[in-house]
């Protein structure tokens, strides 16, 4: 029997990843991964199966051994994870097959030997995994194209759950429709899965539910369509029918959340179905509060009827439902304080959740064939997913200069996850909702064990905000008792993005200080000699201005100028260490290329002293 090894790759640290609320709660990963575990389903039994999530265990070269394939999905954030996994199977001499949105669109830039599969998984892929694990044939690099089809839902086998342990997770997830009829022009779900929402029976909703289930999940469980009610009467139907009677009958063990179109904020009796199913939160692409900005990325449905974007939030919020949001910066016809009229909406909305990005311009999409037509790609940039706070690189070129685009997303992001407007909108958001959810989390020993680490690690051991902790916590309890499991759970995602926040502009100040240090060094070789015994308090950050009393200057120039590179050398590596251990791996590539450059640099100048010295 053919051993198949089916690995996920590793989720990078990101305001998502969600990691330091994770060790709060005693989960390793938020989500398990349902693509491959409904691939899982797929296989034949001919076939021994093995799991490894990498973001729940590490991927061991026994594993890899093992296997007579491997098989990956992957998304675009796991873009360097999936090619190291590629390397590893390249070495030990296993085939690797990889499906999912990231090889499917950006197939010829990803690195190394292995099947590329293109397209969804229904449309067959069984004939590929064993001519693979055959071994019959050497295996290069190869592109299996099985796009322009999408199937009835119908034909998707149940996730194969018994291939994960559920202690790891924090969430389960199902996919009830796939596809999205919107036209926003950032994104390539239409190009992926279509602009038709596909809908599972109404039968196959309550399998799904069945199996989760019967395999001992009780608590939160996300709906992970692309947007959600893409086929509002089919979906209120189906949850009014099917959903209800089934957590009824069964106490509520689910509590659900997805992501759908603000606009679900004009169908009461939809917004009725989901709160009486269970659902307690919902994602919405709100996108920005400015009307021209919709309008430019295809977003302007978000305004559609006679109701306020914001009063929209508020719907929702009274019906129930706390709103999470993400929104998108960098728009040519963002106005100058755009990240001003963000912040002020997100804090007026009391959106505790909310995720600010700058435009990423993704494979087949309408921007991605605007800004080709307009020659403002930038030729070579790997998007994986985010640009701004923990990447400096743009896939595009804006109007306005990149350094005050990323400026003002750094501003704006740093605004909305310092501890005290996180709170706030926490409080706002109690103040808003209008009933609590009906699905309500049960209080089991995980809660508490919860609440006494948030406890000790945000209002004890947190010297950075624990005063704004108690604060918080004190309100909640005169104002709005009822809601202190709900304030517990969102102060521990606070933790994370207060603390991913803090790490990520650390990691951004390093680099920042790598360019000054090289600069300096630069006006140096080219005769600026002056530069050196300038006051930096005009020109330079707060680490380059950190490390100025440590110059010497020397009659010698090229002593001063090797004196001067070992004492930024040495401060690039000191602050390299004071990094989180999670976040060093962005600092390593930037610092590399320091030292390069300073070599470089050092060469050059001593070559060209000499050449003096010898006229």
């Amino acid at each position: 029997m053919p051993n198949a090894l089916l690995v996920s790759p590793q989720n990078p640290v990101t305001f998502w990843s969600f990691d330091e609320a994770l060790k709060v709660i005693d989960k390793k990963v938020a989500f398990p991964p349902l693509g491959l575990l409904t691939i899982a389903g797929m296989m034949s039994e001919a076939y021994q199966l093995r799991m490894v999530d990498m973001n729940a265990r590490p991927l061991i070269d026994e594993d890899i051994e093992w296997a007579d394939i491997v098989i990956t999905s992957s998304m675009i954030i796991h873009w360097q994870s999936l090619e190291d996994v590629i390397a590893r199977c390249n070495r030990k001499g296993v085939p690797v097959l990889n499906g999912g949105p990231l090889p499917t669109q950006y197939f010829e830039e990803i690195e190394g030997d292995a099947v590329f599969y293109l397209g969804e998984a229904e449309n067959g892929f069984m004939d590929i995994v064993d001519r693979l694990a055959s071994r019959t044939v050497k295996v290069g690099r190869e592109y299996v194209d099985r796009r322009g089809k999408f199937q009835d839902l119908a034909e998707t086998p149940l996730p194969n759950w018994s291939l994960i342990d559920f202690d790891d997770y924090s969430n389960m997830v199902i996919q009830v429709t796939r596809g999205c009829p919107e036209s926003c022009t950032f994104c390539n779900i239409p190009s992926l899965y279509g602009k038709i929402t596909r809908l599972k029976s109404k039968s196959r909703m309550v399998q799904e539910l069945d199996a989760l289930y019967d395999s001992g999940w009780r608590g939160a469980v996300m709906a992970v369509d692309d947007n959600f009610v893409g086929n509002r009467d089919e979906i209120r139907h189906a949850l009014e029918d099917e959903v209800v009677p089934w957590q009824e009958e069964r106490g509520y063990p689910f509590q659900f959340h997805t992501q759908a179109s603000i606009r679900v904020s004009d169908d009461p009796e939809l917004l009725e179905a989901m709160y009486r199913a269970g659902f307690d939160k919902v994602f919405a692409g709100i996108e920005s509060p400015v009307e021209e900005s919709l309008k430019f990325m295809g977003a302007q449905k978000n305004l559609q009827g006679d109701t306020p974007l914001m009063d929209k939030v508020k719907i929702l919020q009274e019906t129930g439902f706390e709103v999470q949001a993400g929104f998108i910066i960098g728009l040519d016809t963002d106005p100058d304080d755009i990240a001003e009229r963000t912040i002020a909406f997100i804090r007026e909305a009391g959106i505790p959740v909310a995720m600010v990005g700058i435009l990423g311009v993704l494979r087949d999409t309408p921007d991605y064939k605007r800004f080709s037509r307009q020659g403002r790609l930038v030729e070579g940039a790997k998007y994986t997913g985010d640009s701004g706070v923990f990447s400096r690189e743009l896939s595009y070129v804006p109007l306005i200069d990149p350094d005050t685009l990323l400026e003002r997303h750094r501003w704006t992001v740093e605004t909305l996850n310092s501890p005290e407007i996180f709170f706030e909108r926490c409080l706002t958001f109690f103040n808003n909702r209008g009933r609590h959810p009906i699905a309500d989390s049960p209080i089991r020993l995980l809660e508490i064990k919860a609440f006494f680490r948030s406890i000790w690690r945000q209002g004890v051991r947190n010297r950075n905000y624990r005063w704004q902790y108690w604060k918080f916590m004190l309100k909640v309890l005169l104002k709005h008792p009822a809601s202190l499991s709900d304030a517990v759970r969102l102060a521990v995602q606070g933790h994370h993005l207060i603390l991913t926040t803090q790490r990520a502009l650390q990691v951004d100040e390093v680099k920042t200080f790598l360019d000054e240090a090289l600069e300096h060094l630069k006006h140096f070789t080219n005769g600026y000699r002056a530069a050196y015994r300038k006051n930096m308090d005009t020109y330079a950050g707060r680490l380059m201005r950190a490390v100025h009393h440590r110059f010497e200057h020397f009659q010698d120039d090229q002593r001063t100028m090797q004196h001067h590179a070992t004492v930024l050398r040495g401060a690039a590596q000191e602050y390299y260490q004071a990094t989180c251990e999670e976040f060093q791996h962005q600092i390593r590539e930037p610092l590399e290329r320091f030292q390069q450059d300073t070599d470089h640099l050092l060469r050059t100048f001593s070559s060209e002293q000499a050449a003096l010295q010898r006229s």
